[in-house]
């Protein structure tokens, strides 16, 4: 359903759940902004940062899209040198932060884990986030992950 159709007593539609589920026109802004280099980064952070206007209440919505990316956007933000006022360059700082601590935590748990199977003679493979994080990023804590398969 559609943000503006909740509570309408209508059924919801398929574009109305993928509407919710996929990147809108700013999201997709903050995609390039968090992971594209160069001029196609920095067009992305001001093409977002125009549509965003108030950055406390973007960070109060508190949505995944934006949360998950904020380490990604520290390191691309300057890596571009993109003009980021301090407000948004502490929440950022700090989001890294956070998920630096985070990674760390899962991967010790998944070194555990590893430990554990490979004593028991059991094979394992690590697969998506953790994988990725892991072996693509360039920082585990760039690659949010929840779980560890």
């Amino acid at each position: 359903m559609s943000r503006g159709d909740r509570g309408s007593g209508r059924e919801p539609t398929l574009s109305d759940t993928l509407s919710v589920l996929l990147p809108n026109a700013r999201d997709t802004e903050l995609l390039r902004a968090a992971l594209a280099h160069g001029s196609e980064g920095l067009e992305g952070w001001t093409r977002w940062r125009e549509g965003a206007r108030d950055v406390r209440a973007a960070l109060a919505e508190g949505r995944p899209v934006l949360t998950h990316l904020l380490p990604l956007l520290h390191v691309n933000t300057r890596r571009n040198g993109a003009e980021v006022d301090d407000e948004f360059r502490l929440a950022m700082a700090a989001a890294t932060l956070q998920e630096e601590r985070r990674a760390q935590s899962v991967f010790e748990i998944l070194m555990d884990a590893l430990e554990i199977l490979s004593a028991a003679g059991v094979d394992a493979t690590v697969l998506k986030g953790a994988a990725l994080a892991a072996s693509v990023c360039p920082a585990k804590a760039l690659r949010h992950c929840h779980e560890i398969d």
